[in-house]
């Protein structure tokens, strides 16, 4: 996935301008998942994430017809993070902890990845997951599975072509034909932009 790490880095502003007219299916296939896992990351169990999810997913969608995207004012990353963080809070204040949450995310846990990269690498997973889709129909099935177990799963290639019935060459093309389709996706998204 290194190889595709600079994917996703920004939001389309076309993801928002349909989302705020009616159209919510790939925004809500960008930022369901996003804000699932920082909130089990925060330390939510599997229903209070869903629960923050679908919340924050209707509050969104209630915002997004009055949001005017202005890159001045700040990027949709950086609200879309503070929102998220704010409603963890909230619900832990709601559920009236033994310890105060505002005073555990002062405490830094030596070994505990700074929050600002763990949010933007899962920002970048999940637009990595929208150009992905885009591209799995643009490749043969058989390319796009020897990409994925060999670039994603991180199969040896060895593995890969073994299991596919093809050379290691092959699955060396595949990937190469597939991250060069998703640069492609990208720049397409960038120009949206």
């Amino acid at each position: 996935m290194n190889a595709c790490a600079d994917f996703g880095a920004t939001t389309r502003p076309s993801v928002l301008a349909r989302a705020s007219d009616g159209d919510a299916g790939e925004f809500a296939r960008i930022y369901s998942p996003l804000i699932y896992r920082m909130a089990r990351r925060r330390g939510l169990d599997e229903h209070d994430a869903e629960d923050l999810m679908q919340q924050m997913m209707l509050e969104l969608l209630r915002l997004l017809p009055r949001f005017r995207y202005d890159r001045s004012r700040g990027t949709f990353k950086g609200f879309l993070k503070k929102m998220t963080g704010n409603r963890v809070i909230d619900l832990y204040r709601k559920k009236k902890p033994l310890v105060d949450p505002v005073v555990l995310e002062g405490v830094a846990d030596k070994d505990a990845e700074d929050p600002d990269e763990e949010f933007d690498r899962e920002w970048q997973k999940a637009h990595l997951v929208v150009a992905l889709d885009a591209v799995r129909p643009q490749v043969k099935p058989s390319t796009f599975q020897s990409f994925q177990l060999f670039a994603l799963e991180g199969w040896p290639i060895e593995k890969v072509a073994e299991t596919l019935g093809i050379t290691k060459n092959q699955v060396s093309q595949n990937k190469r034909r597939v991250i060069q389709r998703l640069r492609a996706q990208v720049e397409e998204q960038e120009r949206e932009r």
